[in-house]
């Protein structure tokens, strides 16, 4: 047992240092992270105040806006509802209006009684600050419409 020991100090001092270790990137003017000795920027990282979100959003006939359940959008899941509109937009006009059709198509079957005044839909660039978001005032600060494209349902063209 004693031949063990000092081999199971050696692999505790290397453990301990390879904890240790990322720790000196904080000391230099140009920290630099790699795996598997990561310092996790992510995290440390200052994040700007404003982001601006792109998204769909519904309109009725008198301008209010209505919001769009993701499953709508093309997934159920939230991250790939955003994704899918993010890189729609990304792309540009043509990605962006066929995903607005496909939303439109989808909607327009839709069941959902809260869901039959929405007559347009609007793909939209909206600025968040995360500061007054997270303060109660989901509003955003600003909106661009990149597009927008009717909801038809059986005779209404519109």
């Amino acid at each position: 047992m004693s031949s063990q020991k000092p081999y199971s100090y050696v692999v505790g001092s290397l453990v301990v240092l390879a904890i240790l270790l990322p720790l000196a990137q904080y000391s230099k003017a140009t920290p630099v992270d790699s795996f598997p000795l990561s310092y996790y920027p992510m995290f440390t990282k200052p994040r700007p105040d404003v982001s601006v979100i792109p998204r769909v959003a519904g309109f009725d006939a008198e301008g209010r806006e209505i919001a769009i359940p993701m499953v709508l959008l093309g997934s159920e899941r939230m991250n790939q509802a955003r994704r899918l509109v993010s890189r729609a937009v990304a792309k540009g006009h043509d990605p962006s209006l066929k995903l607005c059709r496909k939303i439109a198509k989808r909607l327009a079957g839709s069941n959902d009684p809260e869901l039959r005044s929405v007559r347009e839909l609007r793909v939209l660039k909206s600025r968040y600050s995360a500061k007054t978001y997270l303060g109660g005032d989901t509003e955003p600060m600003a909106q661009k419409t990149v597009l927008a494209c009717p909801v038809r349902r059986g005779g209404n063209q519109g």
